[in-house]
Parts: C-alpha cells; sequence; structure tokens
C-alpha cells in the first residue's frame, strides 16, 4: 500500500506543489476481500514533483528581504515583486540578502458612510473609497539606496495596489537605472 503525501512549499516566493509517495511498512501483502467488493485502486504518483531552480530568469546578485510589518504587508510586497517582474530573488532569510525593504504598516484612511453619503449630494461621488498610504526604504548595507512613498484610493484593494506600486517603482527607478 502506498501512503501519499501533498503538501506546499514556499521557496524564495514561489509556492511549490510537492508530493511524496512511500510504501506503508504496515499494509499486508495479501488482502482479504469478499467477492462483491472490488479491490482499491493503485496510483503511480512519482516520489518527487520537480520544483523551479530558485531565482531562475533572475540575476544572481540580487537577494532581497522584506521585513515582516504586523500587518503582512511583506506577503503583498513580495507577490508583487513576482508578478512584477522585479529581478530580485525574494527570501525569508535576512543573513542571505543583498538587499532589504523595510516597508511601513498600510494606513487605512476609511470614509465613513455618512462623509460619502454627503459627498455624493452635494459634490461628485468620484473619490470616495478608501485611501492607503505606505512608504518603504531600500537598504544595502546600512545605506538607503531608494525610498518610495505610495498613497492609493482602491478600497478593499489597498494594500495590493500599493505593493505594485512600489514593485513597479523599484524596478523602474532602482534596477533599470542600475543598468
Amino acid at each position: 500500500m502506498r501512503i501519499v503525501t501533498l503538501g506546499c512549499v514556499l521557496v524564495f516566493g514561489i509556492a511549490s506543489v510537492v508530493i511524496t509517495a512511500q510504501e506503508d511498512p504496515t499494509a499486508q501483502a495479501t488482502q482479504s476481500a469478499s467477492p462483491n467488493e472490488s479491490a482499491p485502486a493503485t496510483v503511480d504518483v512519482p516520489s518527487r514533483v520537480p520544483t523551479p531552480a530558485i531565482g531562475e530568469g533572475r540575476p544572481r546578485g540580487a537577494v532581497l528581504y522584506i521585513t515582516p510589518t504586523e500587518d503582512h504587508f511583506e506577503t503583498y510586497l513580495a507577490a508583487a515583486m513576482l508578478k512584477k517582474g522585479v529581478p530580485v530573488a525574494v527570501t525569508n532569510n535576512p543573513e542571505i540578502a543583498t538587499l532589504v525593504l523595510q516597508a511601513s504598516e498600510v494606513e487605512i484612511q476609511k470614509q465613513s458612510t455618512g462623509s460619502k453619503f454627503a459627498r455624493c449630494i452635494f459634490a461628485s461621488c468620484a473619490g470616495i473609497e478608501d485611501r492607503g498610504s505606505t512608504s518603504v526604504q531600500l537598504m544595502e548595507g546600512d545605506l538607503v539606496v531608494w525610498s518610495y512613498s505610495a498613497n492609493k484610493g482602491r478600497g478593499q484593494k489597498n494594500k495590493q495596489s500599493l505593493a505594485e506600486a512600489v514593485a513597479k517603482h523599484l524596478k523602474k527607478e532602482y534596477f533599470e537605472r542600475r543598468r
């Protein structure tokens, strides 16, 4: 009998599915099944699914560590770095990082229902979504080599929108200018 284990591994911001299979030492060699019962179907599962190489398609020297925040904004930043094609490998280990991105928590300015209603009655309804803002600093050793502040009005998608703005500007203003 084969035991199949399915797990998800997060390596450098890249999710990989890992499937392992091993023989069950407690399984009996023969099964006693009644004539009406069918034998369980067996599926041949590979013992390991190949995963992409770490940093594949990225410059070897650029390894980025994103400092954790209480609102877990670093998760959005790591995803945005991959989505926007920023030429870095994101790591959870600060000791191997060549760059450190320090982000502040996202501050969300909520618009009350009353203020939204009043603005729609007396003015335009445009721009009444909740607004979010954050700032980041890119550190190389003890030096600040790049800094950016973002302010977006995207309602429920503030964190994702802010993270993607940071990634886009980091790629354009820091990495493309260094070439």
